[in-house]
């Protein structure tokens, strides 16, 4: 018959016991961060969606992304860290606060016209078709992107044809945009809507809308969490008349 020291036999168990009632904890440790009632009303008040940290890691957008393909490459996700929920809010206030500073990036061209006449009474109907980026600086404030360098992107297809020398659009076919420079935070378009407006004629500017949500992952206190938080860009292309002294 084999004889247990009890002695011995005591914290060994104690510290095996220690160590299931600690394992559940790391186990759903991210699990139970996205039920903290504290994120439901950052949630709402700063307009972010908490989800899985997994779920965002394929959407994140590289800075190596050619913004003229329609690709989206993967990279590695690098979380901010923060020391509890309170700082992390700081962060997201902060972050919502830059976004809110929104403005119409406005952008004009001199579109090429091998087809348009001398003589203004005569009507080119042929459309051309092109493609521009319009591009701007993005500058964050927020703690962990202070001082980071980057750019919203939006590119569209479009086409257009001269009237009595007059360029006008004809359609937009494509509305992407790409946020460049940063690789602490990604974007997602959802949506772009286009419309028209009259500077110099008739339908030559054309205003974009483009909607969607930075991408970022986070750790507090170490459990790591995703989050989306929506955005609106906006941006305006004008076609210039040839010689014509309207600007």
């Amino acid at each position: 018959m084999i004889k247990i020291n009890k002695f011995k036999f005591v914290p060994v168990v104690l510290s095996f016991v220690l160590l299931l009632a600690s394992f559940p904890s790391a186990l759903f440790a991210q699990e139970d961060i996205l039920k903290d009632p504290r994120l439901d009303s950052i949630a709402e008040k700063y307009g972010v969606e908490f989800v899985p940290i997994e779920s965002i890691q394929h959407n994140i957008q590289s800075n190596d992304n050619n913004i003229q393909q329609d690709t989206t490459q993967t990279s590695e996700l690098e979380p901010l860290k923060f020391k509890d929920v309170v700082e992390f809010e700081q962060f997201l206030a902060q972050l919502r606060a830059d976004l809110d500073k929104r403005d119409v990036a406005e952008f004009s061209i001199d579109p090429s016209n091998p087809t348009a006449s001398s003589d203004p009474s005569l009507i080119t109907t042929m459309d051309s078709e092109d493609t521009y980026i319009i591009s701007w600086s993005a500058p964050f404030t927020a703690w962990g992107l202070a001082g980071a360098f980057a750019t919203k992107n939006i590119t569209v297809n479009y086409s257009y044809k001269y009237v009595n020398n007059w360029p006008q659009y004809t359609g937009v076919s494509s509305i992407k945009s790409h946020l460049g420079g940063l690789n602490l935070i990604g974007w997602e378009q959802t949506g772009g809507s286009k419309t028209y407006s009259q500077k110099c004629s008739p339908k030559d500017t054309a205003n974009f809308k483009v909607v969607g949500y930075f991408l970022l992952g986070a750790e507090i206190n170490g459990f790591p969490i995703g989050a989306k938080m929506n955005d609106t860009w906006e941006g305006s292309l004008t076609l210039k008349p040839p010689a014509r002294d309207c600007f």
